[in-house]
């Protein structure tokens, strides 16, 4: 166990074992951008590293990848669906 974190308490409680963090980041473990923001907010060094971008821009609706449009399905013609011969009908 490394720490725990209760944002619900107010005020919040943030406990971490820093050594053991340190530890296991030498080990090769990842932390994740959310733990890596904590830890940073707690005077952890190089957690940078860890973090992804946060100014991630979208774009807007009518910007997004203009779709093609769907090209019309081949309709079968009326004549032809209608005029079933009496050897094709199922008996």
């Amino acid at each position: 166990m490394l720490g725990h974190y209760l944002p619900a308490r107010k005020p919040k409680v943030i406990a971490i074992n820093k050594e053991r963090v340190t530890y296991w980041i030498s080990k090769g473990a990842l932390p994740s951008d959310s733990v890596a923001a904590l830890l940073k907010k707690e005077g952890m060094e190089n957690m940078d590293r860890y973090l992804e971008p946060r100014n991630k821009k979208r774009g807007k609706k009518g910007e997004e990848k203009a779709a093609a449009p769907a090209a019309p399905s081949p309709k079968k013609p009326a004549a032809a669906t209608a005029a079933i011969s009496p050897a094709e009908k199922p008996a």
